[in-house]
């Protein structure tokens, strides 16, 4: 049985899930145009799945920045970007939307319109965050299981790996950093107050500090 495997270093010896005895499963790629689902869309496309992506617009402050960085990274990575508009939910401000990561995973399995396949999200470790861990990923595998049958299957490879090794692995990978987006308030990056602008200006400055040292 095929297995996807978290990617880097490790990639060989770390299983996140088993998938439907298919050699290249098709896969779509929640991708926001931030690091993280831009890592995971290179993942997915170095392991040879026929890979297509998905960007969900739900009314988020940087909605419009974020779609043109999915679609930077789209075009880099020669991949099929579409993208869902839902209206109607009150405004946002940035940081923790219940129930965000849900929907986004429902709303691509509604999209997704394929007999077997797997639906990929690049959430990661060290957030505190409720839709962040094993739990929820366990709970919405069981969701998805419900709708098809376990002929969608969900996949999360980065997991496990924390924003520094995820970084990491994008500057071995040679994944375009920056061409993505990460401002949770829809401003100029770093914007220097939402948790994603701060994560990014410490590992810009980390990553200054090697290549200085």
């Amino acid at each position: 049985m095929c297995q996807a495997r978290a990617p880097g270093r490790n990639a060989n010896i770390i299983p996140t899930m088993p998938l439907n005895p298919v050699s290249n499963p098709q896969t779509l790629v929640l991708l926001s145009g931030g690091l993280d689902s831009a890592v995971c869309l290179d993942y997915y496309i170095q392991s040879q799945h026929k890979t297509q992506a998905l960007f969900v617009d739900y009314g988020q402050p940087s909605a419009t920045l974020e779609f043109d960085a999915a679609g930077k990274l789209a075009g880099h990575f020669r991949t099929k970007l579409d993208k869902i508009k839902v209206d109607g939910f009150p405004g946002y401000a940035g940081g923790f939307i219940r129930g965000r990561n849900a929907f986004l995973l429902v709303a691509a399995l509604m999209y997704f319109d394929v007999s077997s396949g797997l639906i990929a999200i690049g959430i990661h470790s060290g957030t505190s965050y409720s839709d962040c861990g094993g739990d929820f990923v366990e709970l919405m595998r069981s969701i998805f299981a419900l709708y098809s049958g376990g002929s969608i299957a969900l996949d999360a490879p980065l997991l496990n790996w924390n924003k520094g090794e995820i970084w990491n692995h994008a500057v071995e990978r040679e994944v375009p950093i920056r061409d993505t987006y990460s401002c949770e308030l829809g401003r100029e990056q770093p914007c220097g107050d939402c948790l994603s602008c701060k994560d990014m200006e410490t590992l810009n400055a980390s990553a200054k500090f090697r290549t200085n040292a």
